[in-house]
C-alpha cells in the first residue's frame, strides 16, 4: 500500500463535505427532550400511586354535634386542632391509622409528582419556545 508523503496530500483534491440529510438536535431539543421524559416518568408515578393508593378507612361514628353540649363540642374542635391537619382521625384502630399513613403519605407523594410533572411540562414548553422572542 503506498501512503503519499506530506507534499503528495497537499496536492490531492479536496473532497466536498457530504451535505447534511437532516437537522440535528440542537441543545434546546435535548434539554426538551429530557424534561419531556421526566415528565412522563413523573406521571407515571403519579398514576400508579393512584391506582395503588388504599381506601380511606371507615370512620366511627360520632355522636351528633345536637347531642353534645356547646363546651364539649368546642373541646373536640380544640382536639381537632391540636392533631393538626395531616393528623389521623380519632378513634381508628391501628391497623386503620396504619392504612390513614399510608394514604396520606402516598397523597403527598401523588401531589409531588404531578407537581414535578406541571413544572417540567412547562419548561420543556419554555424551551422550546426558545425563552425569549427573537427579533
Amino acid at each position: 500500500m503506498e501512503v503519499p508523503a506530506l507534499r503528495g496530500l497537499r496536492e490531492l483534491e479536496r473532497a466536498e463535505a457530504p451535505a447534511a440529510t437532516g437537522r440535528a438536535w440542537g441543545d434546546r431539543q435535548r434539554v426538551a427532550f429530557v424534561l419531556a421524559t421526566v415528565a412522563v416518568a413523573a406521571l407515571a408515578v403519579a398514576g400508579y400511586l393512584t391506582i395503588r393508593l388504599p381506601a380511606q378507612p371507615v370512620l366511627p361514628q360520632l355522636p351528633e354535634i345536637d347531642q353534645n353540649t356547646p363546651i364539649l363540642a368546642v373541646l373536640l374542635e380544640f382536639e381537632d386542632l391540636q392533631r393538626g391537619l395531616d393528623a389521623v382521625p380519632p378513634g381508628l384502630t391501628a391497623g386503620q391509622r396504619a392504612i390513614a399513613g399510608r394514604r396520606n403519605s402516598m397523597l403527598w407523594s401523588i401531589g409531588i409528582a404531578t407537581v414535578i410533572t406541571v413544572c417540567t411540562t412547562v419548561g420543556a414548553a419554555v424551551v422550546l419556545s426558545g425563552g425569549r422572542k427573537k427579533r
